[in-house]
């Protein structure tokens, strides 16, 4: 798993959010036929260059996995993590 997102793990602005979830999402989905608990961490400035819907996405999170979002700097978008929170089976969110 760590290979995993460090291989995929791009530095820099002009970045989607999207991917970064809907790659998360994917492994812990295969992850989950051996455990059926786990968690998605999303540590982000929450600037996400492309104004997105994350509820399709957000639905497809597995049962039992929890999504958990952290904001860090004095500008990240909370709404936008508050929000991926909520349609991420109850997690929090928390501001660095």
């Amino acid at each position: 798993l760590q290979n995993a997102i460090w291989y995929h793990i791009q530095t820099g602005g002009d970045k989607s959010m999207d991917s970064g979830l809907e790659m998360a999402i994917k492994l812990l989905r295969n992850r989950q036929a051996t455990n059926p608990s786990g968690a998605l961490l999303v540590l982000t400035d929450g600037q996400d260059c492309q104004r997105h819907d994350y509820s399709n996405l957000m639905e497809q999170l597995s049962e039992g996995v929890v999504c958990h979002t952290f904001g860090y700097g004095s500008d990240h978008n909370a709404a936008l993590l508050s929000q991926i929170v909520e349609q991420g089976h109850g997690g929090t969110f928390t501001y660095i």
